[in-house]
């Protein structure tokens, strides 16, 4: 009974260390949004040390994830210029739909909720771009690119030539100093569109 309390205080003590830290990271990215390290530390947090695909990493749950996505999709909201939010928005939906093609969740119905939370995230992507008349105006590369990114993740003939066109318009009018990366990625989606047409 002794060894089973210490190992429940223990945990206890655990888990509210990394609850500081989460409040730690919180405190740094509401002071300074643009807080690259921040981010950074906040995705270490999240994950309870561990690092995107390493060995010691803890795998989001669909809800912290829902979770976490939301909270960087409110910072894009803030400030859409912005990298930081919109690259750790992006990390969190490619660990779900990566999680989801692993297996790590129990079921369909797991699956099935990872794939809206994607769909739902893309159209927030979306109607910022659609509603913003700054963005409408000007463009914004990283808005563009996220939304890029969730349309691959959706990962559907349609989602993938979409994503090939904001690829096109991204090397043309958004990001033009990155123009050859972007004809890249849309000769990898054609293709990746083509093999799953021809099966």
């Amino acid at each position: 009974a002794s060894q089973l309390f210490q190992s429940q205080q223990k945990e206890k003590l655990h888990r509210s260390l990394w609850e500081e830290e989460r409040e730690y990271a919180n405190t740094l990215i509401s002071t300074d949004l643009r807080n690259n390290s921040a981010w950074n530390h906040l995705w270490f947090v999240a994950h309870r040390g561990g690092g995107s695909g390493g060995s010691t990493s803890t795998p989001l749950s669909i809800k912290s994830a829902n979770t976490e996505a939301l909270f960087a999709l409110e910072a894009c909201k803030l400030d859409k210029w912005n990298e930081s939010p919109w690259r750790y928005l992006v990390g969190i939906g490619k660990e779900l739909v990566r999680n989801a093609k692993n297996s790590n969740f129990q079921s369909v119905a797991d699956v099935d909720k990872v794939n809206y939370i994607i769909e739902e995230l893309g159209d927030e992507i979306n109607t910022l771009k659609v509603t913003d008349p700054k963005v409408a105006q000007v463009g914004c590369a990283f808005l563009t690119s996220a939304r890029l990114d969730f349309l691959v993740m959706e990962n559907t003939s349609e989602s993938l030539l979409q994503a090939a066109n904001l690829a096109q318009f991204l090397a043309e009018k958004e990001d033009r100093m990155r123009a050859k990366y972007w004809h890249k990625r849309k000769k990898e989606l054609m293709m990746k569109v083509t093999e799953d047409t021809t099966w």
